[in-house]
């Protein structure tokens, strides 16, 4: 306040999307801790005439403080367009909810593989993944690999599971009939 005021409380602010949580001060000069209630615009004003000077004059409005709260960790979700089986190196996908910073390659974790040639920014990336063996490959990457721009790690992704089969099948011709034969024979 540009002076002294009485009798200001918490309850004479003004929230929407919030709630006061503990609340200080006194003359001209107070500190409120804001609870948000949930992601988005939180506005705190005081309304024209909530308090009183010493000679009795009423506050004129307050200007209205817009902040936007974001408590929520973003989704993360890893996905491939690679056919399933697969018998060469793929590339997945890793989306996030919103925009995130601090993602590296070796957010990646790979089982039975490694993941290589990372590229994307803000909520989308793609990675090459090369696989070690014949066999199931899984990718996921876990929580608080990447943060939003309000600081909230992300949430765990699902585990993308994609087989890996590069062993060319072998051929034998077997058959029951003795040789040399003297009729028509089946061969398996």
């Amino acid at each position: 306040f540009s002076e002294s005021v009485t009798d200001f409380e918490g309850s004479d602010l003004t929230i929407t999307n919030g709630t006061v949580n503990t609340f200080t001060g006194s003359g001209a000069s107070y500190t409120a801790t804001i609870d948000p209630l949930a992601d988005g615009e939180v506005i705190v004003s005081i309304a024209e005439g909530a308090v009183s000077n010493n000679a009795n004059s009423f506050n004129l409005a307050s200007n209205e403080l817009n902040i936007i709260f974001d408590g929520s960790s973003p989704t993360t979700v890893v996905s491939s367009t690679t056919s399933n089986p697969t018998n060469e190196p793929f590339d997945v996908t890793i989306t996030f909810g919103e925009i995130v910073t601090g993602f590296e390659l070796a957010n990646i974790m790979v089982e039975n593989g490694t993941a290589s040639n990372l590229s994307g920014s803000e909520d989308s990336y793609t990675a090459t993944i090369t696989p070690a063996n014949d066999g199931v490959v899984s990718i996921n990457i876990a929580a608080g690999s990447a943060n939003d721009q309000a600081g909230n790690g992300n949430e765990a992704s699902n585990t993308l599971s994609v087989i890996f089969d590069s062993t060319s099948p072998t051929v034998v011709i077997s058959t029951v009939a003795g040789s040399p034969t003297n009729s028509p024979f089946d061969i398996m």
